[in-house]
Parts: C-alpha cells; structure tokens; sequence
C-alpha cells in the first residue's frame, strides 16, 4: 500500500515503524484490503515527520490510490455525450463523478516529490520553494491509475461536481474558469457516469 513511503525513508526504517503501527493499531474489521487507514495521520505525529514533513500527505495518496483499485469497474460517458447535451441546450445539469477518480491537494510541490522518488532523488534536502500548494487527479483507467496536473480551478470545480453541485453553479463559484475546455477535459478522461438536469 505504501511502496513511495518505504522508498523515501528506507526499508529498515519503514519496517520498524509499520511494524509499531501494526501492534498498537488492530484491524477493527474482517477485511485487511481497508486495515491501514490510519498510517498516513499516525506518521503526521510521529517523529520521522520532522525529517519528511510532506510524508504524510504522501501515505495518504497512496491510501487513497489503493482503495481504488478495490472497485469494481464503471461505465462512463464518451465525449461525443458532451455535444449531445450541447445541442439539447441544457443550461445547466449535474454530474455524477465516477467512483474510480479521486482529487488530491498538497500543500507542497507534490510533483517533485513524485518525480525525486521516481529519480531516485533524495528528499532529505528539500528545496526552498517547496511549500506550494499543488492539485491532482487520480483515475483509474485499465488497472493504472492516471494522475492529471490541476490548476486550482479545475481542481475546485471538479470538486464542486463530486459534492453534487450543478455546473451552473460551480460556474458561479468560479467564475475565471474556462468551462468549454473543462468539460472537453473531463469528458475527454471520462470521469462522469451519470448526467441530469438540476
């Protein structure tokens, strides 16, 4: 579940923490795929975080890209849907978000942070500009997960329409957003299963 978080600090080092965790964290349910939850707020607090402050979010993407792969997969809608609703000139309809994608934000530059543990980089030396918030989506296509770059105002619309806002008013919300090349973008990844008038 957590391969980046073993990388960054070491196996020896990984072991001895997770194996801590595991004797003081018990599973509380039949079904180990779920036990670990926990891993990412236990290393928030724990002192290894004074070294790697950003650890945490990093366990916690990855949770988040473990449970993922436990779902089954989804029908989505193509493109071509997208100029369907145009031409029936719906002003404004919700989406439902597929339950394969997940939105993740960092408050550090998370895409060095993958690329230096792709690299091989270490990350005991971090750069001064690194606290900087970053956006991303994760979708599952395949058996691999996708990751997308977001600016912030994507990543808040495509949020808005998880929490079942309408577009109209994750629009009103966002006002600099260029919605015609959302859309194209969302659809284009197919993220959406499900399309109804607000």
């Amino acid at each position: 579940t957590y391969p980046k978080v073993l990388t960054v600090i070491g196996e020896g080092y990984f072991n001895d923490i997770a194996s801590f965790f595991c004797r003081h964290h018990i599973p509380k349910q039949g079904v180990l795929d779920i036990w670990g939850d926990e891993f990412p707020p236990y290393l928030e607090v724990h002192p290894i975080s004074r070294t790697f402050p950003f650890l945490s979010e990093l366990a916690h993407f990855e949770w988040r890209k473990s449970q993922i792969f436990l779902l089954p997969e989804q029908s989505t809608l193509e493109l071509g849907f997208l100029k369907e609703l145009s031409s029936r000139g719906w002003e404004d309809w919700r989406a439902t978000v597929t339950a394969t994608a997940f939105l993740f934000q960092s408050t550090y530059d998370f895409k060095y942070i993958l690329d230096a543990i792709d690299q091989q980089i270490s990350l005991v030396h971090l750069p001064q500009d690194f606290k900087k918030k970053t956006y991303l989506l994760g979708v599952r296509q395949e058996d691999c997960i996708q990751t997308y770059w977001l600016d912030q105002n994507m990543f808040h619309f495509l949020r808005f329409l998880q929490q079942g806002g309408s577009v109209l008013e994750a629009y009103q919300h966002i006002p600099t957003l260029d919605l015609p090349q959302a859309l194209v973008f969302l659809f284009s990844h197919k993220l959406f299963t499900h399309i109804q008038e607000a």
